[in-house]
């Protein structure tokens, strides 16, 4: 089921959950690359990770995660917004 779809038929309490679960990846995120991360549902298997401030150790930290695992990976560093970590799952991208 699409992320659009959950959120459209959606109670309360399954927004909740996910929720929940959007926080538990951002703070397994945020320990991952040493820094808060947030994180972005762009479509379904595909997410940003991203930082306040630019972080080159954040985003290699993230990029070498998700490395080996079947998904792609863009990290985009940009001194006034911030770093991007890209992760697409190849499944989703295909």
């Amino acid at each position: 089921m699409s992320i659009a779809a959950m959120t459209a038929s959606a109670t309360p309490n399954k927004l909740g959950r996910l929720a929940e679960e959007l926080n538990r990846m951002a703070s397994r995120m945020s320990t991952v690359a040493g820094v808060p991360v947030e994180v972005t549902i762009r479509a379904e298997g595909c997410f940003t990770f991203s930082t306040a401030a630019r972080n080159d150790e954040a985003g290699n930290r993230l990029a070498t995660f998700f490395s080996g695992s079947e998904c792609s990976v863009d990290v985009v560093h940009d001194d006034e917004c911030g770093t991007f970590v890209y992760v697409d799952m190849k499944a989703a991208a295909a």
